[in-house]
């Protein structure tokens, strides 16, 4: 180190310019023109930010250390947050909160003070807003001026919170009770969820937090785009559209991909041709725990499978109550897998049917589903409009209620290899007079006027269009063991509509089927 008589003969010499007496004795050539304030880089102005981002600024070798203050105040008082740092970056950390244990989604503002060895200098005060790293708010009732997305400034409707996650990567959309117009374009990769209720922590219940899309007039409520993955989903919601006129209208419309379409209230409107859910464009969505209505007017159908390979599962499907043709699921060129469901063909109308398969190369898979027609001039269960139309696998399906139960159209019965063993094994028909009755197989026709295939197939209130409170597991009786003891369990199928585990145990049944073991027949068994 130079002695303090060399410092001053440099000073005394050349002035030594920029250097304060004290810096000198201290033994340090600092210039003070190099002791300015730090400028902010990350995040800019305005910026959007989560507990994880890194706030950045401009270093200054001469420096000390650095004090990164954070304050819900536009000038800094009272802050949040006070670290004192040696390098020029800092990620938010809670050993450096001031009596707080975590940082609340809302408007900050930061600043950096510059600390050297005789002064200090603070940067200008920037702005942010914090978010949760994955999720953005709406909420209909908000109070606040702003909307931002993030708790303490929801969105209050859900468009703009979609285009806003999917421009800031961001993973989910949480929407608070309430009723919301349509129509809505999902976004790719953006899961949206209903059911919250943001007076109370944003706890979830879908049943109670009712939370509705609804569109009074146009084609379609809910829109999802081309080529969305399984991770672009909608659950949790009432949606509604309730157009009245013009040729169609559309709950949900689904533009290929494979997106997720789970516990919602879905119901199409009163036009010309109506549709709880659509599909095409080689779609593969899981349409999964959602009640789903075909709507009113004149043609009516609860999915339509355009091109496409979904998997429906678990859902209560209605095909409507229009004044044509209503139709549970309607499937076009399709390989649909169809399991665990309660589909009503419709209760009005011409012409009511369960399931319909329309054109050679349709191949739906069947299976374990309850079918039933409760309307309508004509009933069919499960139809084939033209032979080549042919399932891949129709297995264990309680068909009741419809006319006919399994039908080719122009003719008299099912194509040869519905009547053969293999993928065409023990369909229940039951009530009315099947046109068509494949044999040999293990589908067998049972009269259920007794109800001895249903607990209480209408419920209390001796209503079986009020889904909620029938009893469609089967009876345990004699009465029924060719039933019974002629499912399979089918794989992948572990669990009934409701989540109780199937049964598989041995039962003792008259031939053709002593001592059968695991069944799993309809979308309900025996407790």
């Amino acid at each position: 180190m130079q002695s303090r008589s060399a410092l001053y003969a440099c000073w005394l010499l050349v002035h030594c310019s920029g250097y304060s007496t004290q810096e000198l004795l201290d033994g340090k050539f600092v210039n003070n023109g190099s002791q300015i304030a730090a400028t902010l880089i990350n995040p800019p102005n305005n910026a959007n930010v989560t507990i994880e981002s890194q706030f950045t600024w401009t270093s200054a070798a001469d420096s000390r250390s650095y004090r990164l203050e954070i304050s819900a105040n536009a000038d800094i008082s009272a802050p949040l947050v006070v670290a004192l740092i040696k390098s020029a970056q800092y990620t938010i950390s809670t050993s450096d909160m001031i009596g707080i244990s975590a940082l609340t989604e809302q408007v900050y503002y930061w600043r950096v003070t510059t600390i050297y060895g005789t002064k200090q200098e603070r940067s200008a005060i920037f702005r942010m807003i914090l978010y949760d790293k994955d999720i953005i708010y709406v909420n209909s009732t908000s109070a606040s001026a702003d909307e931002f997305g993030n708790l303490t400034a929801p969105f209050k409707t859900i468009q703009p919170a979609l285009n806003f996650a999917s421009q800031n990567a961001k993973t989910k959309v949480y929407v608070a009770q309430g009723t919301y117009a349509g129509p809505i374009a999902l976004a790719t990769g953006v899961s949206l969820q209903g059911g919250y209720n943001a007076t109370a922590g944003w706890s979830r219940n879908i049943v109670t937090n009712t939370t509705s899309i609804t569109l009074s007039s146009g084609l379609i409520a809910v829109t999802t785009p081309p080529g969305a993955t399984s991770a672009t989903a909608i659950d949790g919601f009432t949606i509604q559209n309730s157009t009245s006129t013009g040729l169609s209208s559309t709950g949900i419309y689904i533009a290929g991909g494979s997106p997720t379409i789970s516990n919602n209230a879905i119901s199409a409107g009163g036009s010309t041709l109506n549709y709880g859910i659509y599909m095409n464009n080689n779609a593969s969505s899981l349409i999964t725990a959602n009640t789903i209505y075909g709507g009113a007017g004149v043609n009516t159908r609860g999915i339509y499978v355009l091109a496409s390979s979904p998997s429906i599962y678990n859902n209560v499907i209605s095909g409507g109550t229009g004044t044509g043709a209503n139709i549970g699921v309607y499937t076009d060129n399709s390989t649909a897998k169809i399991s665990n469901n309660t589909i009503n063909g419709g209760n009005t109308g011409a012409t009511v049917y369960g399931i319909w398969l329309t054109v050679a190369g349709d191949s739906a898979t069947i299976t374990n589903n309850i079918i039933f027609c409760t309307g309508g001039t004509t009933q069919y269960g499960v139809y084939k409009n033209t032979a080549g139309a042919e399932p891949a696998s129709l297995q264990n399906n309680n068909i009741f209620g419809c006319t006919g139960a399994l039908y080719q159209n122009a003719a008299t019965s099912f194509d040869a290899v519905c009547t053969t063993t293999g993928n065409f094994h023990t369909n229940t028909m039951c009530g009315g007079t099947a046109l068509s009755s494949p044999t040999g197989s293990g589908n067998v026709s049972i009269d259920n006027s007794g109800s001895q295939l249903f607990v209480n197939q209408n419920g209390p209130d001796a209503n079986i269009m009020t889904l909620a409170d029938n009893n469609w597991r089967l009876q345990t009786g004699g009465t029924i063991c060719n039933v019974r003891g002629g499912g399979l369990t089918i794989t992948g199928i572990t669990l009934d509509r409701s989540g109780l585990g199937r049964t598989a145990t041995s039962l003792s049944c008259a031939s053709p089927n002593v001592g059968a073991t695991g069944w799993s027949m309809g979308a309900y068994e025996s407790d």
